[in-house]
Protein backbone atom coordinates (compact mmCIF):
# COMPACT_ATOMS: atom_id res chain seq x y z
CA UNK A 1 0.00 0.00 0.00
CA UNK A 2 2.61 2.45 0.32
CA UNK A 3 4.08 1.81 -3.07
CA UNK A 4 0.48 2.55 -4.08
CA UNK A 5 0.02 6.03 -1.50
CA UNK A 6 3.04 7.58 -3.07
CA UNK A 7 2.80 6.76 -6.71
CA UNK A 8 -0.65 7.71 -7.40
CA UNK A 9 -0.44 10.14 -3.98
CA UNK A 10 -3.17 8.66 -2.73
CA UNK A 11 -4.71 9.58 1.08
CA UNK A 12 -4.81 6.22 3.05
CA UNK A 13 -8.44 6.68 3.85
CA UNK A 14 -8.81 6.12 -0.13
CA UNK A 15 -9.62 2.51 -0.73
CA UNK A 16 -10.60 2.13 -4.29
CA UNK A 17 -8.61 -0.63 -5.91
CA UNK A 18 -8.48 0.56 -9.38
CA UNK A 19 -7.34 4.47 -9.63
CA UNK A 20 -6.41 6.36 -12.25
CA UNK A 21 -2.44 8.08 -12.59
CA UNK A 22 -2.15 11.95 -11.73
CA UNK A 23 -3.92 14.31 -14.10
CA UNK A 24 -4.77 17.61 -14.37
CA UNK A 25 -2.90 20.98 -12.96
CA UNK A 26 -3.47 19.56 -9.52
CA UNK A 27 -2.40 16.09 -10.11
CA UNK A 28 -5.36 14.12 -8.66
CA UNK A 29 -6.02 10.83 -8.94
CA UNK A 30 -9.68 9.28 -9.10
CA UNK A 31 -11.06 6.06 -8.89
CA UNK A 32 -11.80 4.60 -12.62
CA UNK A 33 -15.44 4.47 -13.24
CA UNK A 34 -16.88 0.99 -14.40
CA UNK A 35 -16.47 1.97 -17.92
CA UNK A 36 -13.45 2.91 -17.78
CA UNK A 37 -12.52 -0.65 -16.39
CA UNK A 38 -14.44 -2.04 -18.89
CA UNK A 39 -12.01 -0.55 -21.48
CA UNK A 40 -9.37 -1.67 -19.99
CA UNK A 41 -10.54 -5.66 -19.82
CA UNK A 42 -11.89 -5.03 -23.77
CA UNK A 43 -8.18 -3.57 -24.38
CA UNK A 44 -6.44 -6.42 -22.62
CA UNK A 45 -8.49 -9.13 -23.72
CA UNK A 46 -7.92 -8.03 -27.74
CA UNK A 47 -4.27 -7.85 -26.72
CA UNK A 48 -4.32 -11.27 -25.28
CA UNK A 49 -6.56 -13.09 -28.23
CA UNK A 50 -9.49 -13.32 -26.21
CA UNK A 51 -11.84 -10.61 -27.65
CA UNK A 52 -14.71 -12.10 -26.21
CA UNK A 53 -14.15 -11.54 -22.68
CA UNK A 54 -15.92 -9.23 -20.69
CA UNK A 55 -16.14 -7.83 -17.36
CA UNK A 56 -19.40 -9.63 -17.31
CA UNK A 57 -17.98 -12.90 -17.76
CA UNK A 58 -15.30 -12.68 -15.34
CA UNK A 59 -17.56 -11.86 -12.67
CA UNK A 60 -19.41 -14.87 -14.27
CA UNK A 61 -16.48 -17.00 -14.18
CA UNK A 62 -15.47 -15.90 -10.27
CA UNK A 63 -18.86 -16.43 -9.17
CA UNK A 64 -19.08 -20.11 -10.74
CA UNK A 65 -15.27 -20.86 -9.54
CA UNK A 66 -16.27 -19.62 -5.77
CA UNK A 67 -18.92 -21.87 -5.54
CA UNK A 68 -17.60 -24.93 -6.82
CA UNK A 69 -14.23 -24.43 -4.35
CA UNK A 70 -16.27 -23.39 -1.46
CA UNK A 71 -19.68 -23.94 -1.58
CA UNK A 72 -21.13 -20.58 0.47
CA UNK A 73 -23.64 -18.79 -1.16
CA UNK A 74 -23.72 -16.35 1.31
CA UNK A 75 -20.76 -15.20 1.64
CA UNK A 76 -20.41 -15.20 -2.96
CA UNK A 77 -23.58 -13.17 -2.40
CA UNK A 78 -21.68 -10.54 -0.70
CA UNK A 79 -18.78 -10.91 -2.46
CA UNK A 80 -20.83 -10.30 -5.56
CA UNK A 81 -22.96 -7.40 -3.58
CA UNK A 82 -26.24 -8.98 -4.48
CA UNK A 83 -28.98 -8.25 -2.19
CA UNK A 84 -31.22 -11.57 -2.89
CA UNK A 85 -29.24 -15.20 -3.16
CA UNK A 86 -31.68 -16.35 -5.52
CA UNK A 87 -29.48 -13.59 -7.50
CA UNK A 88 -26.58 -15.42 -6.88
CA UNK A 89 -27.86 -18.75 -7.70
CA UNK A 90 -28.26 -17.78 -10.87
CA UNK A 91 -24.47 -17.21 -11.49
CA UNK A 92 -23.89 -21.18 -9.69
CA UNK A 93 -26.40 -22.40 -11.98
CA UNK A 94 -24.01 -23.30 -14.70
CA UNK A 95 -21.92 -24.86 -12.16
CA UNK A 96 -24.48 -27.05 -11.02
CA UNK A 97 -25.43 -28.69 -14.50
CA UNK A 98 -21.22 -29.11 -15.19
CA UNK A 99 -21.56 -30.97 -11.82
CA UNK A 100 -24.64 -33.49 -12.82
CA UNK A 101 -22.77 -34.13 -15.76
CA UNK A 102 -19.33 -35.01 -13.98
CA UNK A 103 -21.17 -37.44 -11.89
CA UNK A 104 -22.80 -38.94 -14.79
CA UNK A 105 -19.59 -39.46 -16.77
CA UNK A 106 -18.04 -41.10 -13.19
CA UNK A 107 -21.27 -43.03 -13.02
CA UNK A 108 -21.00 -44.73 -16.69
CA UNK A 109 -17.21 -45.40 -15.85
CA UNK A 110 -17.80 -47.38 -12.92
CA UNK A 111 -20.69 -49.02 -14.67
CA UNK A 112 -18.21 -50.10 -17.72
CA UNK A 113 -15.67 -51.07 -14.56
CA UNK A 114 -17.95 -53.65 -13.74
CA UNK A 115 -19.05 -55.03 -16.93
CA UNK A 116 -15.19 -54.91 -17.90
CA UNK A 117 -14.41 -56.56 -15.00
CA UNK A 118 -17.08 -60.00 -15.52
Amino acid sequence: MAVREKKYRLPPSNKALFVSAPMGPKGTTRRLSPRAIENLVKKYAVAFGKPALSVHKLRHSFATRYQAENNDIPKLRRQLGHSSVQTTMIYTHLSNDELKKKQLIIWMAMMMTKTNSK
